[in-house]
């Protein structure tokens, strides 16, 4: 999976996908830094929301917990990792980490079952399912409805490539990251 790079289009969501290998028997002082450090990172701009995978839950069978964090554009997980405050954070959990990854998604991958990011993170079929025919429905409508007051007519595989790449287009940058912002709760659940 490619890694989102600087010169990304910028005003899209991106996951952080955060793995971390915790020393046997800190893994309360661990849970606890997650929900200290999740305070100060909801007072970034941009943070949507954080899902922590527990080992051996949903589908995670090593002994790594994984952080998922969402943020609205790149420039806002910039700001959140070249901050003094998430700094402070990494350099008190050097003390109960054996081993640490990130990555980041953006767009259309976090869509995709990708074995990096475990089951549980990834919203159910049918919810998926649910909120895309929601936002593609009126969208094809639209789009159609638009296509025909043209006052010139194309073939029907012009056409039809036309409107599959407005509809595509339409649907990465703007519908869904729209969708997945008002069905967030719904999507993600928040873990009891």
């Amino acid at each position: 999976m490619a890694q989102v790079k600087k010169n990304t289009a910028t005003k899209q969501p991106v996951t952080m996908i955060v793995r971390r290998t915790i020393k046997p028997g800190r893994e309360v002082e661990y849970e606890q830094w997650v929900k200290n450090t999740t305070e100060d990172l909801k007072k970034f701009p941009g943070y949507m929301d954080i899902t922590m995978i527990r080992p051996n839950q949903g589908g995670n069978k090593s002994k790594e917990y994984v952080l998922i964090i969402r943020f609205d554009t790149y420039e806002h997980v910039e700001n959140w990792e070249n901050s003094d405050v998430r700094n402070a954070w990494i350099e008190k959990a050097k003390d109960f980490t054996e081993q640490l990854s990130n990555q980041k998604v953006t767009g259309l991958e976090y869509w995709f079952p990708l074995p990096e990011i475990p089951k549980a993170a990834v919203p159910k079929r049918y919810k998926m399912a649910f909120v895309t025919l929601c936002a593609i429905y009126p969208l094809s409508l639209l789009v159609n409805y638009v296509f025909n007051l043209l006052p010139f007519h194309f073939n029907l595989f012009v056409r039809g490539f036309l409107v599959s790449v407005v509809l595509v287009l339409s649907m990465t940058y703007v519908v869904m990251p729209k969708m997945t912002s008002i069905f967030r709760g719904w999507l993600f659940p928040a873990k009891k």
